[in-house]
């Protein structure tokens, strides 16, 4: 289950209804090479007043290509699609919030390199994106946003006042947290219970260092179980996730009380009066979860970096996050003329003056004066520059373990139920045999 399903899944309206037309009824005219005429169906995950910009964005595309596009936001998106395409009643254009879901279906999809400029379409992605939906050689989705997951927020006039300085390593982000405890304030921010989800913010946290130490290469055998969860590189990961977070005192909650509260009230001091705490990691999509006040003018209250590097681990800075994956059931020429459109850097311009906390654009050279927040348009510039990004690695895992002993054993160790080498050989004794 991907992070952001649970923040939309909070806002999202009432179900929509199913689109019932056939996967050519959305453009069986064609349109032209040109793209005027014809029509295309979108479905996503992606609703709530996120999805009301989106189909902001989407009214341009359909203006600026003659094509009739339309998005449909589908809350139960991971059983509809694969209804639909069972039924043979796929759309032209699939949404999907999990690249796994994606590639479970690419024998029904068209690849990418095969009806678009693939080239071109992926030559100003973020380092590490163009890879995320590739089988066998082929590409067959491409991220239309992203959300970045490794921002330590803080309130930026306080940290100001009191003096503190922006980390550029992990030892000067541990030399922070202790500066600040001994200040008085507990330094983080940390509270990790989403009901049958519980545990996915810890997984987040053990995701974060390992791709810090490991690197990227070592990240995607792990995701892939070449490397187990009982090894030296994982262990490291939470001892240093445990050191700076579970530290007692460098938290406002103990480790109790962090599985007992809502992740997104755990966050609250942050951005009270004065802060009850001065840092917190977590992806952009943060902001819709603070007050109204915070929401309206995010840059008054809180700015962000990115978690540093380790030393000794990645030479360079690796970003993980999560998106939204593009792929096709069709190659007619409207549907082509359509993901042409969305794979450019010019894509999400409507989209992101029109929501503040959830769109992010995957293309380094993507114009961030059209972002509404001057905040979000920081995390943009910031993950524009990163050597690497890494898609949230427990999305990419089976489900039985990326949302299942991932989360429970994760959380079993953070409660000292079990112990760490206990938990990582649960883990690695739940990875399905095939």
């Amino acid at each position: 289950m991907q992070r952001m399903k649970a923040v939309r899944l909070a806002s999202v309206v009432a179900a929509t209804a199913l689109v019932a037309s056939a996967c050519s009824s959305g453009s069986s005219d064609g349109g032209g090479t040109d793209g005027g005429g014809g029509s295309v169906e979108i479905i996503g995950a992606i609703g709530g007043a996120n999805a009301e910009a989106l189909n902001a964005e989407i009214a341009a595309l359909s203006e600026s290509t003659g094509i009739d596009v339309t998005y449909t936001t589908i809350p139960d998106f991971d059983t509809v699609i694969q209804s639909r395409v069972r039924g043979n009643n796929a759309p032209d254009i699939a949404v999907f919030p999990q690249p796994g879901v994606l590639l479970d279906l690419k024998d029904d999809m068209v690849a990418l390199d095969d009806v678009i400029d693939l080239p071109a379409a992926t030559a100003d992605l973020i380092p590490g994106l163009a890879e995320i939906a590739q089988s066998d050689g082929k590409t067959y989705g491409l991220p239309w946003s992203i959300n970045v997951k490794s921002n330590v927020w803080y309130p930026v006039s306080e940290f100001a006042d009191a003096g503190y300085q922006i980390p550029t390593s992990q030892a000067e982000l541990e030399a922070l947290t202790a500066q600040i405890k001994a200040d008085g304030t507990p330094p983080w921010c940390f509270g990790f219970e989403s009901q049958a989800a519980t545990g996915w913010y810890v997984t987040d946290w053990i995701e974060e260092y390992v791709l810090r130490i490991g690197g990227p290469e070592v990240y995607d055998q792990w995701v892939s179980h070449e490397v187990l969860f009982d090894s030296p590189v994982v262990k490291q990961a939470a001892e240093t996730f445990e050191k700076l977070i579970l530290t007692p005192g460098n938290a406002v909650l103990d480790r109790q009380g962090m599985a007992a509260t809502p992740w997104g009230d755990a966050l609250q001091p942050l951005v009270a009066d004065p802060p009850g705490c001065f840092m917190a990691r977590q992806g952009n999509f943060v902001i819709g979860f603070w007050p109204p006040e915070v929401q309206a003018a995010p840059a008054d209250y809180v700015s962000s970096f990115l978690l540093p590097p380790v030393e000794g681990g990645f030479d360079g800075q690796p970003v993980l996050g999560g998106g939204d994956l593009a792929g096709a059931f069709n190659d007619n020429e409207a549907t082509k003329t359509v993901l042409q459109a969305l794979f450019s850097p010019d894509f999400g311009q409507v989209w992101a003056g029109e929501v503040n906390n959830e769109f992010v654009s995957p293309y380094s050279t993507f114009d961030n004066s059209k972002y509404i927040s001057e905040t979000v348009a920081n995390v943009a510039s910031a993950v524009a520059g990163a050597d690497a990004f890494r898609f949230d690695g427990s999305d990419l895992m089976p489900g039985q373990v990326g949302s299942g002993s991932f989360w429970t054993e994760m959380t079993a160790w953070v409660t000292e139920q079990e112990t760490l080498d206990q938990a990582l050989k649960n883990i690695d004794a739940s990875w399905p045999a095939s």
